[in-house]
């Protein structure tokens, strides 16, 4: 059996075919699988380079010519359901030739051989570049194993940060609190069929959430968390009932390095280390005690694709896998993005959890297609973006969107 099947979509890419190709053949050289070109409904001369390929290169290139173009995301996924190699990988032309060497593949290939309930991996060198493992080679009955789960349980903050990566100070009132007894619902079904590294809760500031207490005994009791963070501006001292917890269940509580607050913050970090609860300092996505300006509701509409792709394959928090109000989605930003900056999430955006029977599958699906987001064309991302000051308040004259 083949191992790993390179799925490459083409729309109208006679310009750079031949060289995509010629590289995933190089890529795919000293590697037992195949490159899958699933042609979206070309008018050029695609299919006509292609089919060369094929004739060349008969044992290593298949072409599945599609007559309607569906996008690149329904195509994706069209072709996923039926691929029976072990693993799959699905790029453009333009993401193959970014990726060095065939090196990348057996590295994550090996990785998905030794971490059997992992479902995908993402390349550190080359981002553009996930390998999933095909559902129908063993991981139907399991759970299966994803990076982390954000929980986001409102927007609410004692902060008022002008340049907040969720929007949370310009958040409608739907998106201040939601449900404790929906959320815990809806992890339940979430973690029916996935395993999560570790599970964090978010705000707003999860401190200000009044139910707190209750969230953090479901999942300290949950049998397949076996790590449990919380983030926190460091701002506002636990009630006696939540330090109880926080180190009755070992929850991780990571503060966030704000340079305006660091004195409070670290105040509070010898506070909590003296009772037994364990703290770490956030240094932030990049690694550096700075934000990465993201845009706020000034942001216009990217329309180009590719380059939208582009910037959620090289985002920070492209498997930051949130769940908040009943929906999962890629990025903690995602869903209040589109409250707070008026346009609309499509069905492929996010899967919804609450009545799904089908969110097991749904959730795969949503994991191999491995595409931005309708809030990706109103973000910068955090790739190349510009480093600004954390936590920068918004003047007591409001919000200035300049």
């Amino acid at each position: 059996m083949n191992r790993l099947t390179m799925v490459m979509i083409t729309n109208n890419s006679a310009d750079v075919i031949v060289g995509a190709i010629s590289h995933a053949l190089r890529l795919m050289a000293g590697i037992n699988g195949i490159v899958a070109v699933y042609d979206d409904g070309s008018a050029d001369k695609t299919v006509s380079i292609v089919s060369e390929f094929v004739r060349n290169f008969p044992e290593k290139i298949v072409l599945i010519p599609g007559e309607t173009h569906y996008g690149s995301s329904r195509s994706a996924l069209l072709v996923t359901r039926v691929i029976e190699t072990e693993y799959q990988t699905v790029l453009s032309p333009e993401d193959v030739r970014l990726i060095g060497s065939s090196e990348e593949l057996i590295r994550g290939i090996e990785y998905l051989d030794a971490n059997a309930e992992q479902m995908m991996w993402q390349s550190p060198a080359c981002p553009e570049l996930v390998l999933f493992r095909t559902v129908s080679q063993g991981i139907r009955s399991a759970r299966i194993n994803l990076p982390s789960l954000v929980i986001c349980v409102g927007q609410a903050c004692n902060l008022k940060c002008k340049n907040c990566g969720n929007f949370a100070p310009y958040s409608p009132k739907e998106s201040m609190r939601y449900d404790v007894g929906s959320i815990i619902a809806d992890a339940a079904s979430v973690l029916k069929y996935f395993r999560f590294e570790t599970v964090g809760i978010q705000g707003g500031e999860p401190f200000l959430y009044s139910d707190l207490d209750r969230l953090l005994v479901y999942l300290g009791d949950h049998e397949s968390l076996s790590s449990v963070t919380i983030a926190t501006n460091g701002l506002i001292h636990p009630k006696e009932s939540t330090l109880r917890l926080l180190k009755q269940y070992d929850v991780m509580v990571r503060i966030s390095n704000y340079p305006a607050y660091g004195q409070t913050a670290l105040e509070e970090k010898n506070r909590l280390e003296e009772m037994g609860i364990r703290v770490a300092f956030y240094q932030f996505a990049g690694g550096e005690n700075a934000w990465k300006y993201m845009g706020r509701t000034e942001v216009e509409r990217e329309n180009d694709d590719a380059a939208v792709q582009k910037r959620f394959r090289n985002c920070d928090f492209n498997i930051c896998t949130t769940l908040e109000d009943g929906k999962i989605v890629h990025c903690s930003r995602a869903l209040n993005a589109a409250r707070v900056q008026g346009f609309s999430l499509s069905p492929e955006d996010a899967v919804s959890v609450r009545g799904n029977e089908t969110l097991r599958s749904d959730m795969i699906d949503y994991y191999r297609r491995f595409r931005f987001m309708e809030s990706c064309r109103y973000c910068y991302g955090t790739s190349g973006s510009e480093r600004i000051v954390p936590a920068e308040q918004i003047p007591a004259s409001g919000p200035d969107d300049t």
